[in-house]
């Protein structure tokens, strides 16, 4: 590719927050994503929609299938709290092999 670079955020596994750490310019070209390890493409995502929500004011819009869909997981959800993960630890299972 063009480009190779390799994307972490230094800390961010472990819940401390620091700012996105790249190996190389941005400006020599794109990204080729699909070189980094699953969990690095993850942390990506978060890091770009965090930017995004960072961004703008504008709530998502949801179709009433999709509200009716949140509804129901939620009350599913206070009908058997166990059944449910935590977001840390569903994160933990995500990143058990990194060091």
């Amino acid at each position: 590719s063009m480009f190779s670079t390799r994307y972490r955020r230094m800390g961010s596994w472990y819940g401390v927050d620091a700012e996105p750490v790249y190996a190389s310019s941005m400006t020599t070209g794109a990204v080729n994503f699909k070189e980094l390890p699953i969990s690095e493409r993850i942390q990506l995502v978060e890091d770009i929609w965090d930017s995004i929500a960072e961004e703008t004011t504008i709530s998502p819009q949801l179709s009433p299938e999709q509200r009716a869909e949140l509804h129901r997981r939620y009350a599913n959800h206070q009908a058997n709290p166990s059944s449910s993960l935590s977001w840390q630890q569903v994160r933990t299972a995500l990143f058990k092999n990194q060091v």
